[in-house]
């Protein structure tokens, strides 16, 4: 089933698949030139920002995303000092 043969009699899914490759690698290689990911379903059409993110997940956990995480200010605001200095204070050194 994984293989794309002639014999396999599945050329359309394999047509398919190949399709489904070539806009995931085109979602990365815009995502590691910092598109956004609504700007990358714009431009390749019919692709939901949602889809996008999915790829983008699952292409991290590959190590195909050059592209640094951004955390949110609440997020930044639960780490503290520790993106700030290295370091979280404790209570008696912010006294």
């Amino acid at each position: 089933m994984g293989t794309c043969s002639a014999d396999a009699g599945d050329g359309e899914g394999c047509a398919e698949r190949k399709t489904m490759n070539e806009r995931n690698a085109e979602i990365v290689r815009l995502w590691n030139l910092n598109v956004t990911a609504q700007d990358i379903g714009k431009r390749l059409g019919g692709v939901t920002r949602n889809t996008i993110i999915g790829v983008v997940t699952r292409a991290r956990v590959l190590g195909l995303i050059t592209r640094p995480m951004v955390m949110s200010a609440s997020e930044k605001g639960r780490m503290g000092n520790i993106v700030k200095y290295g370091y979280r204070k404790n209570k008696a050194q912010r006294a």
